[in-house]
């Protein structure tokens, strides 16, 4: 007699994806479009009030790539682009708070702005752009495999998307992402979180001078 042995998720992960894709679901009619201010700069284009858009829910595309150039030319490249995501943005601030004796809270001391914070919230689907196709049914495996790999490189990535554009945000190092599968075949929500990068050089002392 064969034993069928059925894995099921447990609280914990049903929670996250459940919230994962209602987040996405829900956020879509709640999110709002890139949009620039009546206000125009100095270079004739519109200004953009990068405080409105602070820890807003803001629909966007969104592409992340890397290039390996840590072997010869051909170089191989991975890309995946989301054609429809939610993105919220976030900027903590490093500050030292200290306890002094007899004084009611902490004596604050600002260090310097942290990372920006970025939250993903997108699906990947089997329409590939049109719903007549006889795919569209079918698990999106491969664009998950694809996305999985460029996810899982331990590199800085770089990012291409015009709201992250307004804040200088050109690079991004994945920090976690979660997935569960869903009801629906068709589709898979991943929430991905992302810290902002900024490339730095390192210079060295020549003792002989």
């Amino acid at each position: 007699m064969a034993i069928i042995k059925i894995n099921t998720p447990n609280a914990e992960q049903l929670a996250r994806g459940t919230g994962v894709n209602m987040a996405f679901r829900f956020g879509m009619s709640q999110g709002q479009p890139l949009r620039a201010s009546d206000v125009v700069g100095q270079q004739g284009n519109p200004d953009f009030n990068k405080d409105e858009y602070m820890g807003a829910i803001i629909k966007e595309k969104l592409t992340l790539s890397y290039t390996d150039v840590s072997k010869p030319p051909p170089y191989k490249e991975y890309k995946f682009e989301f054609n429809e995501c939610l993105i919220t943005l976030n900027l903590p601030k490093n500050i030292i708070t200290t306890a002094m004796q007899g004084r009611n809270g902490t004596v604050k001391e600002y260090v310097a702005n942290d990372d920006y914070q970025i939250t993903l919230e997108a699906a990947i689907d089997s329409y590939l752009g049109n719903e007549q196709s006889d795919k569209r049914f079918e698990y999106p495996a491969d664009q998950l495999k694809e996305l999985m790999k460029i996810l899982q490189l331990p590199n800085e990535l770089a990012v291409a998307s015009d709201f992250l554009k307004l804040f200088d945000i050109n690079s991004v190092v994945v920090k976690e992402f979660n997935l569960t599968q869903e009801t629906h075949t068709n589709r898979q929500s991943i929430q991905i979180q992302l810290l902002s990068d900024e490339p730095y050089e390192i210079k060295l002392k020549d003792e002989n001078l």
